[in-house]
């Protein structure tokens, strides 16, 4: 996962989601993905593309703005002998900051999601990277949304 190398591989990295939604997509080869804005302990701000481990951990889960996440990272080695780095969720709860809310959330919120996501990718070109472009449809989101 080389977009998300601000996880500690060999312990805990405590992360605080920063929007309401997380960013839902297609990847290139037909997979779905789910990415979440984030800000680290030392006040980073980044996109956190969660695992399919850890994306089962937040299944049925509440994530929202000011949800704070603790994510351990520790070796492993899969059944060929390949070293890997396995992530896990650790532990889930609300922080300080209040909850967003949105009052366009009305079922066309998905449809916002297209039109930022659009946006981002047209503001960005061909050449941008997907965090780039992902980061931008993010921002262009919150502000769709703003009361």
């Amino acid at each position: 996962m080389p977009s998300n190398e601000f996880l500690n591989p060999n312990g805990t990295t405590t992360l605080i989601v920063t929007s309401d939604h997380a960013i839902e997509g297609m990847g290139r080869y037909g997979r779905p993905y789910k990415a979440y804005p984030v800000q680290t302990e030392t006040g980073r701000q980044d996109m956190f593309f969660p695992s399919a481990r850890v994306l089962d951990q937040l299944s049925g889960r509440e994530v929202r703005r000011g949800t704070r996440m603790e994510i351990s990272g520790r070796p492993a080695v899969t059944r060929d002998g390949k070293p890997y780095t396995r992530y896990e969720l650790v532990s889930l709860g609300t922080g300080d900051a209040p909850a967003h809310t949105s009052p366009r959330d009305d079922g066309n919120l998905q449809m916002l999601r297209c039109v930022a996501l659009k946006a981002a990718a047209a503001t960005r070109g061909i050449s941008g990277e997907p965090p780039e472009v992902i980061g931008a449809a993010n921002a262009y989101l919150d502000w769709l949304t703003r009361p």
